[in-house]
């Protein structure tokens, strides 16, 4: 349980779990939230004391136990300043509802970068598909969701599609915004 010091972890030492708090897991644990496809989902950090089995909440605590391990219980915002808030990887990343690394579908010529994106559709589930004007979403391929972007820095522009909408290219290059019905 949270916050219940465990001796069956460490040899000689009680660590302490901690419910990490959401706005972490876009750093720390990408894989999990790609997995799950969204937050919230379960994370606990299991917490070490120093070698006077203090921990980095208490007053005196050895400084290399405090900075060398983050505090995910709390927010970023209020983390002490180091390593782990110095730099968030996806502070310019565009789709901040969907990681990088998330699996999307793409029509292969847009995933190979030889065309340009025609339609953006966000399934009522979160799903993402970047089509070429003319593909069938029936053959697409699954990539992630950072070679789109790469190969196409202006699909950022509609990286704020909520589920059940999507977005079709206009002639004058940019983009139209509507809901569409494909099934979740």
């Amino acid at each position: 349980m949270a916050g219940t010091p465990a001796t069956d972890v460490l040899d000689g030492y009680e660590v302490v779990l901690r419910i990490a708090q959401p706005r972490w897991y876009s750093r720390f644990f990408g894989a999990g939230v790609d997995f799950y496809q969204r937050p919230p989902m379960p994370v606990v950090q299991v917490v070490w004391p120093d070698r006077d089995g203090m921990f980095p909440w208490d007053s005196g605590v050895d400084e290399w136990c405090q900075q060398s391990q983050p505090q995910l219980w709390i927010p970023p915002d209020d983390h002490p300043p180091g390593q782990w808030t110095r730099h968030d990887p996806f502070e310019d990343w565009p789709f901040r509802e969907s990681l990088p690394y998330f699996t999307v579908h793409a029509s292969a010529d847009v995933a190979a970068g030889t065309v340009a994106i025609g339609t953006v559709l966000r399934d009522g589930d979160g799903t993402w598909w970047f089509l070429s004007a003319d593909a069938n979403p029936g053959t697409t391929e699954q990539v992630q969701l950072r070679q789109i972007a790469d190969a196409n820095p202006d699909v950022a522009a509609v990286a704020d599609l909520q589920p059940g909408e999507r977005a079709d290219r206009s002639p004058d290059g940019g983009w139209s915004r509507r809901s569409h019905d494909r099934p979740a």
